[in-house]
């Protein structure tokens, strides 16, 4: 049996988009994996760094160790340059910097910037009365006993 030789072509170019098409959805997949994972497992070490203890606080330092090594071993495409903590009074902002899965430098600098970096950023509110209250009662005695 014998077929012509555009058959052989058309398919060659059918499978070869077709291929295409399939690693470009699994790609996007693991992509939007990982932006998930990375929102979750943020919130996560951000709710637990908001109500932990005196006792059993522990430093940024640990707590950005910890937080980048539970990264580092649920994602699969995104690599992690760095987590920053801005820890106030009243709030607390979490901001995880990663990079874009994107190795063409034209598309990374569209998608990401300048550098291809992009953030996820988690902010929560402390609202304390009890202990704001306390301090502020605390800071004005202070310096009542100065003036004195």
């Amino acid at each position: 049996m014998k077929k012509d030789a555009y058959f052989t072509v058309e398919a060659t170019f059918v499978v070869t988009i077709t291929m295409l098409l399939v690693v470009a959805v699994l790609y996007t997949g693991l992509y939007v994996h990982d932006r998930i994972i990375t929102e979750t497992v943020t919130e996560r070490w951000t709710a637990r760094w908001e109500h932990q203890t005196e006792e059993e606080k522990f430093s940024v330092g640990k707590f950005k160790k910890k937080l980048n090594k539970e990264l580092s071993e649920k994602l699969f495409l995104v690599p992690i340059y760095g987590v920053d903590v801005e820890e106030k009074m009243t709030s607390l902002s979490i901001c995880v910097r990663y990079g874009l899965p994107v190795s063409l430098s034209f598309l990374k600098r569209v998608w990401g910037g300048e550098n291809g970096e992009r953030k996820e950023t988690v902010k929560a509110t402390r609202i304390q009365p009890a202990k704001i209250k306390w301090d502020a009662d605390a800071v004005k005695q202070e310096k009542g006993a100065e003036n004195d």
